[in-house]
């Protein structure tokens, strides 16, 4: 599982190599077509905290839980307190966020992020998480 763009190959049997942010003074006729250089607003390299997740498992016999896992790992439960209130009987506010998702096309199970662009601009980006591996095909 990851979070940002990177590629990964097996060099040889039993090895796995994971690359991000790679770095090459010119360019390794790898696809770019140019040196890859980042920098932050220091001039330093960039550094990326990463953590990986690996899952070994039987495809043929079970089905994997990388979305299960991916959804613990990025959204974990919070747990909210509060000891000044006192309890008064209120209607629900029904949740219509379902429905237009569906009215929008959206049918699986999805991950909404906000993100903000600026001022009353927000995108919105849609991450699936339902696994599409189907065991008998």
């Amino acid at each position: 599982m990851n979070d940002r763009s990177q590629g990964g190959t097996a060099i040889a049997p039993g090895t796995v190599e994971l690359m991000q942010n790679r770095e090459a003074p010119s360019d390794d006729n790898k696809g770019v077509g140019e040196p890859l250089k980042e920098r932050n607003e220091y001039g330093n390299g960039i550094r990326v905290k990463a953590t990986y997740y690996v899952q070994i498992c039987d495809g043929e016999n079970r089905l994997p839980v990388q979305r299960l896992a991916q959804h613990k790992i990025n959204d974990p439960a919070n747990y909210f307190f509060n000891f000044n209130s006192t309890f008064s009987k209120t209607q629900l506010i029904e949740d219509q966020f379902a429905l237009y998702y569906l009215q929008a096309g959206v049918t699986d199970t999805v991950k909404v992020v906000h993100i903000p662009r600026g001022k009353n601009q927000v995108q919105l980006r849609l991450q699936n998480l339902a696994d599409l591996y189907d065991s008998n095909s």
